[in-house]
């Protein structure tokens, strides 16, 4: 890339004391120089958190912005808006990124497309590790977020559509965001390296709030791409996708659709939870019973 353009990171926080050196370690580190570091205090309560904040405030690349609790879409909002970057990428205060991964993006990013957005796979990490692919799949998406909220958006992205839906408090304002993205006509470049450190830990915005009102927030974004889900359209998209790699055998969703269209949000909302709640042991149930059908297997070829 021609010149170095300058990236802010912006990391929202809340009471995030117990994570955020490891983050911000993660991003002063980078051996793309050219950055600036933009944290959102967003309303902290935490002693230990308040204090951390006050010294981080005092490093060089680094602005430390207070407001009220406003939620994770606003504290980002706040962040691109007194940023200076040519570039924007979100992290949140738990995550972490390797040493090279600017670097890396802004290597995969499409410059003769101003519309260009980069993402890769997810190493998760805690409670839950491996690698997760990741995918753009303009079908898929519309049942599923399957892209990270960690990716380097050239500036124009928010002067253009005006940034993440504050009125999303309980989640998902990110697979808003990149639906409008889609809509908008902006394309996203997958970087075959696996950068971005994911935390997943047994508490957090999206196990405690955002897993259990999942029915009630996933009808908003409906609503409000209520088009897209016409039947009409919803096939046309499904025939444009079709050759896109995506992590589901796409006309699964169209079940999907129906069971949304039906079922009341609430009911979905207890479904999800569960699901979310019970992931590994479904994952475990799923492996044995694969082990088991090809024991059968190779046991009637004999």
């Amino acid at each position: 890339m021609n010149g170095t353009p300058l990236v802010s990171v912006i990391v929202p926080c809340y009471n995030s004391g117990k994570t955020l050196s490891r983050t911000i370690d993660s991003v002063i580190s980078q051996t793309w120089e050219n950055l600036e570091i933009i944290i959102i205090n967003d309303g902290s309560t935490d002693t230990a958190t308040i204090e951390l904040l006050s010294l981080l405030s005092t490093k060089p690349k680094i602005i430390v912005h207070s407001q009220s609790n406003k939620g994770l879409a606003s504290a980002r909002n706040s962040g691109i808006r007194i940023s200076k970057g040519n570039f924007i990428l979100p992290l949140d205060a738990d995550d972490w990124i390797d040493d090279n991964a600017i670097k890396l993006m802004l290597g995969a990013y499409n410059q003769d497309n101003r519309k260009s957005i980069v993402f890769s796979d997810i190493k998760l990490e805690g409670k839950r590790l491996g690698v997760k692919e990741t995918y753009c799949n303009p079908f898929e998406q519309l049942f599923s977020n399957q892209l990270p909220y960690c990716m380097l958006f050239p500036r124009n992205v928010f002067d253009e559509i005006s940034g993440y839906d504050e009125t999303l408090i309980l989640g998902l304002e990110d697979w808003d965001l990149n639906l409008r993205l889609l809509r908008s006509g902006y394309k996203f470049t997958k970087n075959g390296n696996s950068y971005f450190h994911y935390t997943t830990a047994p508490s957090g915005m999206f196990r405690d709030i955002t897993s259990k009102k999942f029915g009630l927030i996933s009808k908003k974004i409906r609503n409000k791409f209520i088009d897209n889900y016409r039947i009409r359209n919803l096939y046309r998209t499904y025939k444009l996708s079709k050759e896109i790699p995506s992590k589901r055998y796409l006309p699964f969703y169209f079940a999907v659709n129906f069971v949304y269209e039906i079922v009341p949000p609430i009911v979905i909302n207890k479904i999800y939870s569960f699901l979310y709640k019970n992931y590994n042991k479904l994952m475990s149930l799923k492996f044995h019973m694969s082990t088991l059908r090809i024991k059968l297997k190779n046991r009637y070829e004999r």
